[in-house]
């Protein structure tokens, strides 16, 4: 494998048995495109032109409002404590599939403590959602991403759905001034999924649900990029706990040599 040394501007070449990339599913997805060998003219990986599809964030918003509190209070500050899960699965969601939603305060007003509940859901996945190369190039000559995104209309739904029910739920708890704030997730989200998705088939996965790529043999991705939907709650651990799980399979592997595959990764 040959890579290059950002301090140093260098080029260098590292044989290893395993290769494991975790660059998140923007970054993985584009150092796989801009891989390219002989067998792999698309990228490495990409025989199935998946690298790059499916990507897939998480779409949230605020719903927050003013309640009155007592003279003489004690004074409050940001914090955020999860508080319902009740409509992560919900036959009236659009698709049934729905999100989390959570006490997410800011500060105290002068006149009022602002309650906010922040609404989150992941977004449903399309193939058209994908990261691509662009023409600019980077310090180094190497071609920059492209996101190219737009959310599904059922995506528009899903979190109105959930903002009606903060809504009712700040109601209830006597919040009056209730507004809708939204926060582009879409703009600018760090929960990034789904750019080389797992699955069985190679017609519609980039990696095994081990996480091996489809098309190499001992080419590993541990990272986000395998999770076909970005789901509603924050995906750390659940990551982690994938990553974990690679790990543990390839360190039970016998120490042998290279594999025998052709298309292997030097």
């Amino acid at each position: 494998m040959e890579w290059l040394d950002a301090d140093g501007k260098t080029r260098h070449l590292t044989q290893a048995r395993q290769f494991i990339l975790a660059a998140n599913a923007v970054q993985t997805a584009r150092l796989l495109l801009n891989s390219t060998a002989k067998w792999a003219p698309d990228g490495i990986g990409n025989s199935s032109g998946l690298v790059g599809a499916g990507l897939s964030v998480k779409l949230s918003g605020y719903v927050s409002g003013v309640r009155a509190v007592s003279k003489g209070a004690p004074p409050g500050g940001p914090h955020s404590t999860v508080a319902f899960s009740d409509y992560y699965l919900h036959p009236d969601i659009p698709g049934q599939l729905g999100g989390i939603m959570y006490q997410a305060n800011p500060v105290v007003d002068d006149d009022g403590r602002t309650v906010r509940v922040h609404v989150l859901a992941g977004d449903q996945p399309v193939e058209r959602n994908r990261v691509r190369l662009a023409h600019q190039r980077d310090t180094w000559g190497i071609p920059k991403a492209v996101l190219d995104y737009r959310i599904h209309p059922r995506d528009g739904d899903r979190l109105r759905f959930l903002a009606q029910q903060a809504t009712n739920l700040l109601h209830a708890a006597k919040v009056s001034r209730i507004r809708f704030e939204p926060t582009e997730f879409h703009r600018g989200s760090r929960h990034l999924h789904g750019t080389c998705r797992s699955g069985p088939d190679p017609k519609e996965s980039v990696t095994t649900p081990d996480g091996r790529l489809h098309d190499v043999e001992n080419v590993h991705v541990v990272d986000a990029s395998l999770f076909p939907f970005a789901g509603g709650v924050n995906p750390v651990l659940t990551i982690q706990a994938n990553a974990l799980r690679i790990a543990r399979n390839l360190s039970a592997r016998p120490a042998a040599a290279r594999p025998a595959d052709p298309n292997c990764v030097d």
